[in-house]
């Protein structure tokens, strides 16, 4: 379905059913903000509308770069599924999230347990910020999870005439080729987290990967946890560096 059919589909379905779903989400005590959408619901869904076509218009060059990132990651999933490798993408699939024990934790503020019950599980990559999480546990028949899709990045980066991409960062992602560089010298996580000028927890991320890999390994001194590649890191390094 293309854009505009989802918008006329949108705008119809809200018009006839605005007020019944408001409603069935909040019972007799609405919040006041709704109170005006519930008082002139036509005026209200055609503004909503009208929003929703100037953001995809300043939106969607971005989406259709975006597309091969998309379509590579649902053959990815949609691989995993298939040989039973799909603990693996969940263990994997967005920063904040955690999986273990056949349970995905997903930060929330108002923290709830949901279980499958029979349902499908419907992993839907988004394009969004690295840290978005959108999640719909209620539906019937299925229990829809939208995240990031990886190395979105890599849309928003102009490629300069001539230059030389980095092998390495090809193919761990720029943040975890330039931890494995600088883990030779033996670097605390809080050093690595001021290197990198991001939060502690995103380098604790990807170190765990890197170490589940087998790049690097984990020292602890004291109260410090330090990072070393392993011969395996330096093999990779060695090869990537002098491509």
């Amino acid at each position: 379905m293309d854009f505009e059919s989802h918008l006329n589909q949108i705008a119809t379905a809200a018009h006839e059913r605005l007020t019944e779903q408001v409603t069935e989400l909040y019972g007799e005590t609405t919040p006041d903000h709704w109170g005006w959408a519930l008082r002139r619901p036509g005026r209200w869904v055609d503004a909503y509308v009208a929003m929703l076509r100037s953001v995809w218009e300043v939106f969607h060059p971005h989406w259709q770069r975006a597309q091969p990132l998309l379509d590579r990651e649902i053959v990815r999933v949609g691989t995993a599924s298939v040989r039973g490798a799909l603990d693996a993408v969940l263990a994997d699939i967005n920063p904040r999230w955690r999986f273990r024990d056949e349970s995905l934790l997903i930060p929330d503020r108002h923290p709830a347990h949901f279980a499958l019950d029979g349902r499908r599980l419907v992993l839907t990559p988004t394009v969004s910020g690295v840290g978005a999480s959108i999640f719909d546990p209620d539906m019937a028949d299925m229990l829809w999870l939208g995240y990031p899709v990886p190395n979105l990045w890599r849309t928003w980066q102009e490629q300069r005439p001539g230059r030389r991409q980095d092998p390495l960062a090809l193919v761990l992602g720029p943040m975890r080729a330039t931890l494995l560089r600088h883990a030779g010298s033996g670097l605390s996580m809080s050093q690595l987290a001021c290197l990198l000028h991001c939060a502690p927890s995103v380098v604790t991320y990807h170190c765990t990967s890197l170490v589940d890999a087998g790049l690097l390994y984990r020292e602890r001194r004291g109260r410090q946890t330090h990072v070393r590649r392993t011969e395996r890191g330096d093999a990779l390094l060695d090869l990537l560096s002098g491509a």
